[in-house]
């Protein structure tokens, strides 16, 4: 009678910590999931721009023009110095 006892505790210890592992590795991945399903949304905001801006330089060309520096946007170096920035270069920058 001890020995089924001591048998059935040491089955349900045994379980308790299997279903703590699987959880917690199921857990893991989805936060894994969720993470990427997050990082997708943002970089496919950033690959919207880029096409949008490369998009533009296309009719640009097509309509045999120039984008002109003061078409960008400023970006302040100091209190007097301004700098005319693509958005690619805004992305190298702003990593």
């Amino acid at each position: 009678m001890v020995t089924i006892v001591g048998q059935s505790m040491q089955t349900i210890l045994i379980s308790i910590c299997t279903s703590l592992m699987v959880s917690l590795f199921i857990f893991i991945l989805g936060l894994k999931s969720g993470k990427n399903q997050a990082d997708r949304a943002m970089i496919q905001k950033i690959y919207k721009n880029i096409y949008s801006q490369f998009d533009e330089l296309k009719l640009f060309i097509n309509d045999n023009r120039r984008k002109i520096r003061n078409q960008y946007e400023k970006n302040q170096l100091d209190l007097s110095t301004y700098r005319y920035i693509t958005p690619i270069a805004k992305l190298e920058t702003s990593g």
